[in-house]
């Protein structure tokens, strides 16, 4: 059984509430986008934060909308994906929620989300290699700088 094919809350109500944020989004600054993601960040780690039994009961109804609400959110983070590779802290903490939804198994190829996935793998991938967040260094403060005693 496909659950994306057989689900009958599967994506079509999606698709005009994406093209509505958007639309809202358009011509909206990167900061504003930026403030979306984040928001969207912090959504997806308190659903890590869900006790794995209750992330990973596919049959249940809850975790049917759960999943689907995941989806979602993944594909407003996709739609805004040029914004998070421009924002190079948002690009570092989404890859380590993409690599903790793999890692925890809240999706797998082997489920009946296996399209989720595969998007979330994808996702990570492109960050990854954009690597722009690997290249930040960390600043140090300078001996002038207040807040360091000088030695």
């Amino acid at each position: 059984k496909n659950i994306d094919s057989t689900n009958p809350l599967a994506v079509p109500w999606q698709k005009p509430f994406l093209a509505l944020v958007m639309s809202c989004l358009k011509s909206s600054e990167d900061v504003a986008k930026a403030d979306v993601l984040n928001s969207l960040r912090i959504q997806m780690a308190q659903f890590l934060a869900v006790p794995d039994s209750e992330r990973h009961a596919e049959e249940d109804e809850a975790a049917l909308f759960a999943f689907e609400a995941l989806r979602l959110r993944l594909n407003l983070m996709g739609a805004m994906f040029d914004t998070l590779l421009r924002n190079t802290s948002l690009c570092g903490e989404w890859c380590v929620i993409l690599m903790q939804l793999i890692t925890s198994q809240t999706v797998t190829k082997r489920s009946n989300y296996s399209r989720l996935f595969t998007m979330v793998f994808d996702m990570l991938l492109c960050l990854l290699a954009d690597g722009r967040f690997l290249n930040e260094q960390p600043t140090m403060p300078t001996s002038d700088e207040p807040g360091r005693k000088a030695s």
